[in-house]
């Protein structure tokens, strides 16, 4: 083994930053086609033989309203993939780092936690700070709720990734690591 740095839990901190920039993302995203919707159907301009309020209504309006109905699971699956591709890549790489290292990643999982405080907190007080903001608790109220349990879902992960990479499961004759392949 080359490379025997205790990275096992390095996703998380990918994790943490992800889960924030998605639900920011997402609720900027839905920010927009809210407004967009409802200036567009507030106006009551006619064009030709068509109401501009009617054609929004039928077009744009339908897929505003689709998307604003399925932002909260599209991001709460964001979220839970990354957790699941975290999952599958500690079971793969497990008998890849030291057994000894454990004690480096359950400091990092420390440090890790610290900063899921902090990004909850800052979540937090940033959809507390505007009024227009209260387009996260209205359309994103699970993944909001998701990073403000961040802590919480840190250690868990954290936990479960590093038992899933230090615990002795055995290998199938048929199963391969990437660390089979740089020989």
């Amino acid at each position: 083994m080359k490379n025997k740095k205790a990275i096992s839990n390095i996703g998380i901190m990918v994790l943490i930053f992800a889960a924030f920039l998605i639900v920011i993302i997402m609720g900027i995203f839905a920010l927009i086609f809210y407004n967009v919707d409802n200036y567009l159907s507030s106006l009551n301009i006619n064009v030709g033989a068509a109401n501009l309020t009617d054609i929004n209504d039928n077009t744009l309006g339908k897929i505003s309203n689709g998307f604003l109905d399925s932002v909260d699971m599209i991001s709460y699956v964001l979220i839970f993939s990354l957790i699941l591709f975290m999952f599958v890549n500690a079971y793969f790489s497990r008998d890849k780092y030291p057994k000894l290292m454990i004690i480096i990643d359950i400091l990092l999982l420390v440090f890790y936690y610290v900063v899921a405080v902090y990004i909850s907190n800052a979540y937090y007080m940033f959809i507390n700070s505007s009024s227009f903001l209260n387009v996260y608790p209205d359309y994103l109220p699970k993944a909001s709720r998701l990073v403000m349990n961040l802590p919480l879902i840190v250690g868990i992960v954290g936990a479960i990734m590093m038992i899933l990479t230090y615990s002795k499961l055995p290998k199938d004759e048929y199963e391969s690591t990437i660390s089979d392949f740089e020989a």
